[in-house]
């Protein structure tokens, strides 16, 4: 019994180290490869990607610019506006952050 318990914690360790290995720049850079130079493809699966970015790296100013664009392709335009804050917060002289930020408030009747 010891031994099929001890394989199955092995086999369970192994099947999830590649998922924990992972960077925030690793799913950075999936995200980014869901975006086609003017919207995101799949831009829920872009959210995903950020998320485990910004988890692993709170500080990303980018994971949060990117993930803002994903949220104003879904038309969640507050959680883009409060995403593009956070970058600019992160990364103060982001030009295209602000402008993104600021569209997104006209958008938003704001």
């Amino acid at each position: 019994m010891r031994n099929i318990i001890v394989s199955i914690f092995l086999v369970l360790t192994f099947l999830c180290s590649p998922a924990m290995s992972e960077t925030a720049a690793d799913w950075f850079n999936k995200a980014l490869a869901l975006w086609d130079e003017r919207i995101y493809i799949d831009p829920k699966k872009a959210i995903a990607y950020l998320k485990n970015a910004i988890r692993l790296k709170p500080d990303y100013a980018d994971a949060y610019y990117l993930r803002g664009f994903a949220y104003d392709d879904l038309e969640n335009h507050q959680r883009a506006i409060k995403d593009y804050s956070e970058a600019i917060r992160l990364s103060p002289d982001d030009a295209i952050a602000y402008n993104n930020r600021g569209i997104c408030l006209f958008i938003a009747g704001q």
